[in-house]
Formats: C-alpha cells, structure tokens, sequence
C-alpha cells in the first residue's frame, strides 16, 4: 500500500504539470539580430585600420555616434582581445603592437 501512495503522488505531480505546462508562453520563432534594429542608436564606423610589418604595429581608428562608447578592437580568427580604443569625443584610437597582420 505504501508504494501505491507513491506511485499516486509522482502521478498527481506529473498531471498537474501537464495541465500548467499550456498556460506557459514560451518564446517561439529564431531570433535574428534584425528584430532588434533600431533599438540601438549607436552607430560605429571604422575609418582605418592598417597593420604596418615592418614596426608590427596595427592602427585603428573609427567614429561613433555616442560618445560614452568603449570600443574594443580583436583579432578575427582566434577572437583575441587585442586592445581599447581611446576616446577622444566621437573620435577613438590606438596603436597596438602586435605580432602578426589581424
């Protein structure tokens, strides 16, 4: 008898899940960058970016539309952060020395 009431117990639980698991809104859909354009109003533009072999130091500079933003510059292939750009209004630099072309 005491395992029937167990058995009845994860029973009751189960149904009970089954019948709220429908009033759940669950996110349906892929969600795409494109539904949030516009949200954001910051927009950054590169305006160079050039690696010099010789001295292996790479230049960046870009504009943005806000000037609290922090722009961080990275390698492409392996992701590696290689450093910030400074913020001198709507216009940010820097100079990295790094070993090889990004």
């Amino acid at each position: 008898m005491r395992n029937y009431n167990r058995i009845l117990i994860a029973l009751a639980i189960l149904l009970s899940g089954l019948v709220l698991f429908p009033q759940v809104t669950l996110l349906g859909g892929t969600v795409n960058w494109q539904r949030f354009q516009g949200i954001y109003g910051d927009t950054v533009t590169v305006t160079r970016a050039r690696y010099d072999d010789d001295d292996q130091e790479l230049e960046v500079r870009a504009t943005s539309s806000s000037a609290q933003a922090t722009l961080s510059v990275y390698e492409t292939s392996t992701g590696q952060f290689i450093g910030t750009l400074t913020n001198e209004g709507d216009d940010h630099r820097g100079e990295f020395n790094w070993p090889r072309d990004p």
